[in-house]
């Protein structure tokens, strides 16, 4: 069977063991085309270095769309996945995507949708929504997001999104309204302007930080780094804020351990947190120190957030905090001995020395 003169389709055990086409896109092949033709289960592999024009989607059906090996297609275009009609489960692997890339799911029945998104770089906005009781999962995985990325849910849904190593050129947005609710994981990642996660339902959302940079890129002594919205429950461990307003804003249900908070302009720490939040952590203006486990001080950062050899920081976390990875932001081992003195302990922020 032929879409063109060069589209083909094999069988490969892609799922679960069984068998599944596997449709190859070449040089002046149709991407969509080959798309349309794909019955549900099947992989796309783009053997090709071509640049791929036009808007792809697909819905209601389990795909993976992937650049074979040793191959750099481009999508000069967007993405959009959606399912409106029942489970469905997507993957993009390696590919260069030029435009936007929407994720939806919702349906007037209950909907699932699953995408995972790894080593891929995209350009252009990522909006993720779920409504209507739907079910969304979205996972990133050393993934670059230049624009912005705003998740969304409404109606009763429910999304999780993980960003696992993956990096935000812009905003990182979750907001959920009408008893919806949205989990967001950050994992050793990168946010360069503001993250923020807004709950106006009475579903209560959540927040997971750890081992991340939340780095400012100048221009934003009016906001915050990660805003934290009433009905979130934060939890931020070994994390890096620096270059905002204000590092960290939230309410009685954020916390923090192992914090490295420096280098805000009116405060490192927000008024709707109190000290009993924040548990050893170097926060450089001084607040909540000598309680708790906190300290203040300049803690001496190199250009790539490394603590300086004498920084306050090195060994001074707690090595039992709830939530500690094993690995820091640069995926070196969390917990070393970086004073020289014999005993190892973790460091505060998300770079270990």
């Amino acid at each position: 069977m032929k879409l063109t003169s060069t589209i083909c389709i094999a069988f490969v055990a892609a799922f679960a063991g069984s068998a599944h086409a596997q449709i190859i896109v070449q040089d002046g092949d149709n991407l969509q085309a080959a798309i349309n033709s794909a019955p549900s289960g099947s992989v796309v592999e783009i053997q090709s270095n071509a640049t791929f024009t036009g808007s792809i989607v697909w819905a209601n059906k389990d795909l993976v769309l992937r650049a074979g090996s040793g191959f750099t297609p481009v999508i000069k275009g967007s993405v959009t996945v959606s399912s409106t009609t029942g489970p469905s489960t997507s993957a993009l692997q390696d590919l260069s995507i030029r435009g936007g890339l929407s994720v939806n799911a919702g349906s007037l029945a209950d909907d699932i949708l699953a995408l995972d998104v790894s080593n891929c770089d995209l350009a252009g906005i990522v909006s993720i929504g779920a409504t209507k009781s739907a079910i969304c999962t979205l996972d990133f995985f050393r993934t670059t997001s230049r624009m912005s990325v705003v998740a969304q849910t409404s109606d009763l849904a429910r999304l999780r999104f993980t960003a696992v190593e993956s990096g935000f050129g812009r905003n990182l947005i979750a907001q959920s309204f009408h008893s919806s609710a949205i989990e967001l994981d950050v994992k050793r990642s990168r946010v360069n302007r503001t993250l923020t996660v807004f709950n106006s339902s009475a579903g209560v959302s959540a927040l997971r930080v750890e081992s991340s940079l939340i780095v400012g890129p100048g221009g934003f002594a009016s906001s915050p780094g990660v805003d934290i919205g009433p009905n979130v429950a934060a939890r931020l461990v070994n994390t890096t804020i620096t270059g905002y307003g204000v590092g960290l804003r939230g309410d009685a249900q954020t916390t923090g351990e192992n914090l490295l908070c420096f280098g805000n302009a009116s405060a490192d720490i927000g008024p709707g947190i109190t000290s009993g939040q924040i548990a050893n952590s170097l926060i450089q203006d001084g607040t909540f120190a000598g309680v708790n486990g906190n300290f203040g001080g300049t803690p001496l950062v190199g250009p790539d957030y490394r603590l300086l050899p004498g920084s306050i920081g090195i060994d001074a976390g707690n090595d039992a905090a709830l939530a500690l990875g094993t690995r820091d932001f640069y995926g070196d081992a969390r917990i070393q001995d970086g004073d020289g003195d014999g005993v190892s302990h973790v460091d505060v922020g998300a770079v270990e020395l």
